[in-house]
């Protein structure tokens, strides 16, 4: 007999190919060419079609594909306050199965201090409970990713003289988060690759000679 409760022997890491037409309607979106209720329609027919095509295969555990965000990692930086409009560049490089190398998305400078605006993802998944039937699974990526996009220098000319204090307000963001989703699933993203382990083992140095 199968398993009926979490951890299933398979699942899908929760982020699917965005439709062209949801991506085109972001685009008009964020122009300002359309209101948010036409692009939350939008948002709202795309998570059902991929909570029916989860279903339809026979997954245990469903997401809402993460249709809602531009991307899996920046709706910290979109929904918190404390973060400049400008960006600066990731020092994070991702490298393919060929070896193709390209570099992250710059991520915004620390300004203020951090303080949690919106729901990161709660709101998201309301609206996954209500219309999946197998069990739905929240997913955030990791407090880490906040940071190691691009580092300490993220940090220069903020309000957070060391990485330490950065870190408690972040943690305390994510438990305000996982409070409001009352969810029995929760998954958080973060990288398994050589490049962040070589960067986590700087970090690791600079901290014992700081």
């Amino acid at each position: 007999m199968g398993r009926t409760k979490p951890p299933f022997r398979a699942e899908h890491i929760g982020s699917f190919v965005r439709p062209k037409h949801l991506i085109e309607a972001r685009s008009k979106f964020n122009k300002g060419r359309a209101s948010a209720e036409e692009l939350r329609t939008i948002e709202d027919e795309a998570i059902r079609a991929v909570i029916a095509m989860q279903e339809r295969v026979g997954l245990q555990v469903i997401t809402d594909g993460e249709m809602r965000r531009n991307n899996w990692r920046d709706r910290f930086f979109e929904n918190v306050d404390g973060f400049a409009a400008g960006k600066i560049d990731s020092s994070f490089t991702f490298t393919e199965d060929s070896g193709k190398q390209y570099k992250a998305m710059p991520v915004p400078r620390v300004s203020g201090l951090l303080k949690r605006r919106e729901k990161l993802t709660a709101d998201d998944f309301a609206f996954l409970q209500k219309h999946a039937r197998q069990t739905t699974k929240a997913t955030l990526p990791a407090p880490s990713v906040v940071h190691f996009m691009a580092g300490d220098k993220a940090l220069a000319g903020s309000p957070y003289s060391n990485r330490a204090v950065f870190f408690d307000d972040v943690t305390e963001i994510y438990r305000q988060e996982i409070a409001d989703l009352v969810a029995r699933f929760n998954q958080i993203d973060g990288y398994r690759c050589l490049s962040l382990m070589r960067a986590l083992a700087v970090v690791k140095c600079q901290s014992a000679l700081a």
